[in-house]
């Protein structure tokens, strides 16, 4: 027995992972040897594993092993850890079912993987997505919206030719002209919300602004935005990742929740960022979710980036709620140790 796990976390090692053990009665966790060197600031003499959760996830990851110490199944988890330097290192974590402590008391047993490298390419393709938006953004601003306002010239040139032989005509070129300058306004507003920068110089009340008439103009329903009277300054990865979220879940409300009606909000209490969307819609259901896992995973990393978190509810008939929380003051420094 002692040579499998001793194989086990051997290979666990060149996975960047270990061992882990913990409990929430008391609150305390750990990990086990042998410990990867990219876990080795989170097990310095005297400091309990719960100690360096960043605190946006701790309550997260308490609720986990609640569940786990319940006997309930629980989903792998990653989350973040603050580092001795007040560095953010992603890790993964999978609770594998109870067991008894060294001390007599019952425990959650796990193993715990940093995911640093793989948020460093997520992170990457993140970047090169804004690019090749933005890129797609100038193209469609520069070239796509001048050929049509170019077409647009000639349509009104051939109505005023044909006005005094064909007046029946006429009622024809305006409606051609007309759907003509409404797909130049629909362009024009895409490009608009595919370049990074322009959202940024716009700040994030501008930007959520612009997104709401964008919607209101492309899918005729009613977006609702509500600010306050000052917003902080945000950093320019700040809005520009609120914004995404915002427009995956205005897309998600209309194409899978079929909503008329959708409410964006941002507040602030303290240090505390909030950003809600609400709609009228169905509600997605639990199938139409897992269709969208990509769209919802995107969405909560974009949220992670900027030290928050993203909850999604949804209830038959009443809509859904994206809640996006966030930290707005100082990073957060590195809990003290415990005393001995």
């Amino acid at each position: 027995m002692n040579s499998d796990k001793e194989r086990l976390g051997s290979a666990l090692l060149q996975l960047k992972a270990c061992f882990w053990g913990g409990s929430v009665r008391p609150l305390t966790g750990y990990l086990e040897a042998p410990v990867p060197p990219e876990c080795s600031d989170f097990v310095r003499s005297g400091i309990d594993w719960f100690e360096g959760i960043y605190p946006a996830d701790l309550e997260t990851v308490k609720q986990s092993v609640g569940r786990a110490l319940r006997g309930l199944d629980c989903e792998p988890m990653e989350y973040r850890m603050v580092v001795e330097n007040g560095g953010i290192v992603w890790v993964r974590h999978w609770l594998m079912g109870k067991r008894r402590s060294r001390m007599g008391r019952s425990e959650v047993q796990g193993f715990v993987q940093v995911l640093d490298e793989r948020k460093r390419l997520e992170a990457e393709c993140l970047r090169i997505c804004e690019r090749e938006k933005a890129a797609l953004g100038q193209e469609l601003h520069d070239d796509v919206c001048q050929l049509l306002a170019g077409v647009s010239c000639l349509i009104e040139a051939i109505a005023q030719k044909a006005k005094a032989r064909m007046p029946e005509l006429a009622t024809t070129f305006k409606d051609l002209s007309d759907q003509l300058n409404a797909g130049m306004d629909r362009t024009r507003s895409l490009a608009h919300s595919l370049v990074p920068l322009r959202l940024v110089t716009m700040g994030l009340s501008g930007a959520l602004r612009e997104l709401a008439s964008q919607a209101e103009r492309t899918f005729n329903i009613k977006v609702h935005v509500g600010l306050p009277r000052t917003i902080p300054s945000q950093k320019p990865e700040q809005i520009l990742h609120l914004y995404r979220i915002a427009q995956e879940s205005i897309s998600n409300a209309i194409k899978h929740g079929k909503a008329t009606r959708v409410d964006v909000e941002f507040t602030r209490v303290g240090s505390k960022m909030s950003l809600t969307i609400r709609d009228n819609g169905s509600g997605v259901p639990t199938e139409s979710r897992r269709k969208q896992g990509i769209g919802l995973h995107i969405m909560r990393y974009r949220a992670g980036i900027i030290g928050g978190q993203v909850r999604i509810s949804a209830q038959p008939k009443k809509g859904t709620e994206v809640l996006v929380t966030y930290d707005g003051g100082p990073a957060p420094k590195r809990l003290r140790k415990t005393s001995s």
